[in-house]
């Protein structure tokens, strides 16, 4: 190839442990989030906001993809996805599953 030329071979399978892990360090510190899930909160009523990757939603669900797609997304406030039948409890869980690959599901399935 041309000098000074560089093949980076990825692992497989390991890069993507690795963005991942990348991505859920990122969530952790809030760290360039552009959206807000809004979700009912498991105390008190109300609502709670969830910061958020939408590039990851999007790649996860193809449901989550679509509203963040749609000309609705926002309606309840700039860059906040409103998903008022889910609470803050199965969101973390899938949440969860978005950012590491793996949960313990125990009502969350519907939105995968």
């Amino acid at each position: 190839g041309m000098e000074g030329e560089v093949c980076v071979e990825e692992d497989p399978g390991g890069s993507v442990a690795v963005l991942r892990s990348q991505m859920k360090a990122l969530l952790d510190e809030g760290s360039l989030t552009d959206v807000s899930v809004q979700v009912a909160s498991s105390r008190e009523g109300g609502v709670v906001l969830l910061r958020a990757h939408k590039v990851m939603l999007a790649a996860s669900s193809p449901m989550l993809k679509t509203m963040l797609t749609s000309s609705e997304f926002g309606d309840c406030g700039k860059e906040v996805l409103c998903l008022g039948g889910v609470d803050e409890e199965a969101m973390r869980w899938v949440l969860d599953f978005v950012y590491t690959g793996s949960v313990v599901v125990g009502g969350a399935s519907s939105l995968l």
